[in-house]
C-alpha cells in the first residue's frame, strides 16, 4: 500500500489541521467500513489530537465523501478512542446497588452474559506500570492486583471492594477501593480497565485497514455519551478517513458511531497485536455523592468492528 507517512504529533492551532481536516463532509454515498485506529499522544490525557498512521497526498481531500444520514458499517477502531470505548461500555459499575441492577453488567450475569465476540477479554489491573489507577494497597488494605472481567467473550468478574464484594456474594474483593481525600469515605472504583490484543505480534493497524474493502478509519477520542446501563452508547473521534480497497483515501468529517454493548462487542472481527497497544486514561473520573474524583488509565489494540451504525452528525442535529 503506497502511501504518505504523516506527522507523530502536532499543535492544532501552529499547524493549522483545523482547517485542513474539514475538507469533506458524510453526505448521501453509502460506505461499508469504518476504521479508528493508531493515535500516539504524547501525554496520557483527554482530548490529545491524534496522528494519522498513513495517508493520502492532501489532494484526495477536494473529493467529497457522501452517504447516507445512518448506515451499516465495518468499523477499525483506534486505540486512542477505543481506550474510552472500552472504559464507558465495561468498566463503570455503580455503587448504588439499585442501579447495578439495571446495569447490562448486573451480578446475576456473572458467567452467563454473552459480553462480545470470542475475541473479547478486558482485564482490570491495580499493577500495571505507570496506570493512572495503580496502588501497592487500596484504601480498604486490599493488595492491588490484576483479574479478568471478560475473557473469551464471557462476562467472568467485576471490580469489587469489601463492601460490594460482601453485599453481591461473587467473591472477594479485588483492591478497588479508592478515597480521593482523607475528607472522603473509600467507594469502589475502576481499576485499569484494558482491552487485550490479538495474542503474539498479531496484526498491525495497517493489516486491519487492509481488509476493509470500503469504509471509515477514526483517530482520537473527542465526545462520547452512554447511558446509566452501560447499553447504548454513542462516539465520535478527532479526525477521519475514507477507506477505499484497503488503503486510506482522503480526509473526512461530521462521523460518529452508535451501538448497544453486547451488539458492539458481538461484532468484534479482528484485533490489533500489541504494536497497535495504547495506554491512555484521564485524570478526572468522577463517581459518588458528595462527588470524587479518581484517575485512571485504559488500554486498547487497533480493533475491526462489522455491522456498526455510522452517523452524519450535521444531519443529524438538523444543521
Amino acid at each position: 500500500m503506497a502511501r504518505h507517512q504523516g506527522p507523530k504529533g502536532f499543535d492544532v492551532a501552529q499547524d493549522g489541521i483545523l482547517t485542513q481536516i474539514v475538507a469533506n463532509e458524510i453526505g448521501d454515498e453509502r460506505i461499508d467500513a469504518f476504521v479508528v485506529t493508531d493515535a500516539r499522544p504524547d501525554c496520557i490525557c483527554q482530548g490529545n489530537i491524534a496522528a494519522a498512521i498513513s495517508i493520502h497526498h492532501a489532494r484526495h481531500t477536494k473529493y467529497a465523501v457522501t452517504t447516507e444520514a445512518q448506515w451499516i458499517q465495518e468499523i477499525v477502531i483506534d486505540p486512542s478512542v477505543n481506550h474510552i470505548n472500552t472504559a464507558q461500555s465495561a468498566g463503570s459499575a455503580h455503587i448504588d446497588k439499585i442501579v447495578v441492577d439495571d446495569q447490562i453488567l448486573s451480578f446475576d450475569k456473572l458467567n452467563t452474559l454473552q459480553y462480545g465476540s470470542p475475541l473479547l477479554s478486558i482485564t482490570g489491573d491495580r499493577t500495571v506500570p505507570h496506570g493512572l489507577a495503580t496502588v501497592a494497597v487500596d484504601d480498604d488494605g486490599v493488595a492491588g492486583q490484576s483479574f479478568d472481567l471478560v475473557r473469551d467473550g464471557v462476562l467472568v468478574g467485576y471490580q469489587l471492594d469489601r463492601a460490594i464484594a460482601k453485599s453481591s456474594g461473587t467473591g472477594d474483593s479485588n483492591g478497588c477501593a479508592f478515597a480521593d481525600s482523607p475528607l472522603h469515605v473509600p467507594i469502589q472504583r475502576m481499576a485499569n480497565v484494558s482491552l487485550q490484543p490479538a495474542d503474539g505480534e498479531g496484526p498491525d493497524t495497517a493489516a486491519l485497514i487492509a481488509k476493509v474493502e470500503r469504509g471509515i478509519y477514526i483517530m482520537g477520542d473527542k465526545s462520547w455519551s452512554i447511558d446509566m446501563q452501560r447499553y447504548n452508547f454513542q462516539f465520535t473521534g478527532q479526525r477521519f478517513f475514507r477507506i477505499e480497497r484497503g488503503e486510506l483515501a482522503g480526509q473526512l468529517r461530521d462521523v460518529a458511531y452508535q451501538a448497544t454493548t453486547t451488539e458492539f462487542w458481538g461484532s468484534l472481527d479482528a484485533l490489533g497485536g500489541r504494536s497497535t497497544y495504547l495506554l491512555g486514561g484521564a485524570f478526572n473520573c468522577g463517581k459518588g455523592q458528595p462527588g470524587q474524583v479518581a484517575p485512571v488509565s485504559h488500554g486498547a489494540p487497533s480493533v475491526l468492528v462489522r455491522d456498526v451504525r455510522v452517523l452524519n452528525t450535521k444531519t443529524e442535529s438538523g444543521r
